[in-house]
């Protein structure tokens, strides 16, 4: 065991004080790995003692942290000294959840409004949180709201993170394509409420497919129904409400007004799932979104949710579905993972026609991306996200 003695002129405390530590001389992580650390303890400004992989090291690092600190590490250099980047930290221990004010501490972050929202956001929903991630987070959020000064940051949290599942910048076409999403449960609802009103307005078949819907029957006919891009014909809702629109093309009256409007947002929603969903794809994104068909509380209702394509230990195939918090049973009997989903044959055609279909309207150009639809061509950029530390770049622990 080496014998260091602290300098009175880095010593805080300036007492020359003699501290033990067993310190490894030989190196072996190298610059750009990502080692998890320890700090045994503080010798000045700036410089602390670090348990990492390889031993025990003085090491400069960030003056905000603090003994018994845990944390992930960038290598930067090695000499003349071991100097370490603050990269990411758990937001929980064990049963013990670190605070919002903890982790910007560790982190190293300025305590702004937004990056403090930031955080408390993000250890939500993500047990390692990284620091360069979240000062991007909050740059894309700063431009947002200098585009949109009425909005409420809470809603770009949602997006920034929506837009960043698809690996793709956060920007204001996209922003305008989420609001219109987000918005198609509820348009259903509102269709659905409004044929119980005026069945008037509506063709039988149309009708037999909402009670079918309300008397919680086939999971598949309903789901089919309510994702006109993967079904055909009169099984979509696009047969059945869509072909009667050339019926009501000059509207009379506050109900045809009502409905005409209603359609045109249900149509310009579909319009921009099928942009997002050619995103996911694009950019190899393991989900598209769909609409559900559900009921909450014995109650019918719609949700957005993301399909999820896998293969299991036997390398099959499957589609999975985000677990949800609310109490959500599927329409019918059919349970969603191992029912028509998992079972049966025809999804699996249904969703390689999907795919294919999608595929023709991408054209992708080094980190460019056009998606080409209802003869409009949107650009995106996929987003520059300094993802190494989690693939390509080792990670010593």
């Amino acid at each position: 065991m080496d014998e260091f003695k602290l300098p009175s002129n880095i010593d805080p405390l300036g007492e020359n004080q003699t501290r033990r530590f067993e310190f490894q001389r030989q190196i072996t992580v190298r610059v750009g790995e990502i080692v998890k650390g320890k700090v045994l303890d503080i010798l000045g400004p700036r410089q602390a003692v670090l348990a990492i992989p390889d031993g025990t090291f003085s090491a400069e690092v960030s003056e905000r942290l603090q003994k018994n600190d845990e944390l992930f590490f960038r290598v930067q250099s090695l000499e003349p000294t071991l100097v370490l980047k603050i990269h990411g930290v758990f937001a929980k221990f064990g049963d013990t959840s670190l605070s919002t004010a903890e982790l910007i501490r560790i982190l190293d972050l300025p305590s702004t409004k937004i990056i403090n929202q930031i955080v408390e956001f993000l250890k939500s929903k993500n047990l390692l949180l990284l620091r360069d991630d979240i000062l991007q987070f909050s740059n894309q959020i700063e431009k947002l709201m200098q585009e949109f000064p009425k909005a409420n940051t809470n809603d770009f949290l949602t997006f920034v993170s929506f837009a960043r599942e698809l690996a793709v910048q956060p920007n204001k076409t996209l922003y305008n394509i989420y609001e219109n999403i987000v918005q198609l449960p509820k348009f259903f609802e509102l269709l659905v409420l409004f044929s119980i009103e005026n069945p008037e307005f509506f063709s039988k078949r149309f009708i037999e497919k909402i009670t079918l819907f309300r008397n919680f029957s086939s999971f598949r006919d309903v789901f089919l129904f309510f994702n006109p891009f993967v079904s055909e014909g009169e099984e979509s809702l696009f047969g059945p409400l869509f072909g009667q629109l050339e019926q009501i093309l000059s509207p009379s009256g506050k109900e045809k007004i009502e409905l005409m409007n209603l359609l045109g947002l249900i149509k310009s929603s579909f319009e921009s799932m099928e942009v997002v969903n050619s995103l996911a794809l694009a950019n190899y994104v393991n989900f598209l979104f769909f609409i559900f068909p559900i009921f909450v509380s014995k109650n019918y209702s719609f949700r957005l949710v993301k399909l999820y394509q896998r293969k299991d230990k036997n390398n099959k195939v499957i589609f999975e579905f985000e677990d949800s918090d609310e109490k959500v049973e599927p329409i019918g009997s059919e349970n969603w993972d191992e029912g028509y989903f998992n079972r049966e044959n025809e999804w699996a055609e249904r969703y390689k026609k999907y795919i294919t279909n999608l595929r023709k309207r991408i054209k992708r150009e080094s980190n460019s991306i056009q998606i080409t639809y209802g003869g409009n061509i949107l650009r995106f950029q996929s987003n520059d996200i300094d993802f190494d530390s989690l693939r390509g770049v080792s990670i010593v622990i």
